[in-house]
């Protein structure tokens, strides 16, 4: 059985961008709902995802018309709503579904509007995530599309959802203060940001360093960000909450990267912006 990965990239990889509006679960014969009763963790929440691409400050684009046309297309943002279901088992392993759901409209756009995923068809209505890492595709009919198996962001989403689920004894205040005294004394930096209720910590690697940051109100790891070997940022994640220790929810989340451009090799932003609805933790 595959097992959860450590501390890697976030990011809702379930949420595809070329995901559109979808019709109701119940008309999909073939996949079949998950049975929470035999989860350490049921989690289920829907998820509005806007994607954007713009390019970096630092490249000094004061006007979109200095970019390549194929670079113009993909300023287009882009919406996509669906429900994510899973299961997390006390062994670490997982499975999951992706239902697609009508978008709220906040970017809709005519037929002849140019820009990269913006009138794309969706692939697929459902996918559902095995526990050996599997992934079936269906479409709305319930019929099988396609296959595959699941890639290292979406176990590292199952990972961070392990990590807040609490299938261990939730850490005391106390015991959380001496994890991170312990983090300090084998050599990680770790840093307070008070004004954020934060607490990250860093990790070597070999080509550079990840940077995880921990919610000091609920102790839970909320986000991570990569750099590599000269400081330069590479991708990252956040993870928002709202509520208590005990009943807290997930409200928000966001991922950012960035690439260059192979049409005139300006470097280009990639963000991700989600809002959760409907979260349930058991």
């Amino acid at each position: 059985m595959k097992k959860l990965g450590n501390l890697m990239v976030f990011t809702m990889a379930v949420l595809f961008v070329f995901m559109s509006a979808c019709k109701d679960d119940d008309k999909t014969p073939g996949p079949q709902k998950i049975d929470g009763l035999n989860c350490a963790r049921y989690v289920s929440f829907d998820v509005e995802t806007i994607s954007s691409i713009s390019p970096d400050d630092s490249e000094g684009i004061t006007n979109y018309n200095q970019l390549d046309v194929a670079e113009q297309l993909m300023l287009t943002p882009t919406s996509v709503k669906c429900n994510v279901e899973s299961c997390i088992y006390p062994d670490g392993t997982f499975e999951g579904s992706v239902q697609l759901l009508p978008n709220s409209g906040i970017y809709e756009y005519s037929e002849n509007t140019a820009g990269v995923g913006v009138n794309t068809k969706p692939l697929f209505h459902r996918a559902e995530i095995s526990r050996d890492g599997s992934i079936t595709y269906f479409d709305e009919n319930g019929g099988v599309v396609g296959s595959g198996f699941t890639d290292a962001e979406t176990i590292a989403l199952y990972s961070m959802m392990l990590n807040m689920s609490r299938v261990t004894d939730t850490l005391s205040k106390a015991n959380f203060e001496l994890v991170l005294q312990a983090f300090a004394n084998a050599g990680y930096a770790v840093d307070s940001l008070p004004d954020q209720n934060l607490i990250s910590i860093d990790q070597n690697l070999q080509e550079g360093f990840s940077r995880v940051f921990f919610d000091t109100h609920r102790y839970a790891m909320v986000g991570q960000e990569d750099y590599d070997e000269t400081g330069n940022f590479l991708q990252g994640y956040r993870l928002f909450l709202s509520g208590g220790f005990n009943d807290f929810k997930v409200v928000g989340h966001e991922f950012r990267t960035s690439f260059q451009s192979p049409f005139s090799n300006v470097k280009m932003n990639i963000y991700r912006r989600s809002l959760i609805t409907n979260f349930v933790m058991q």
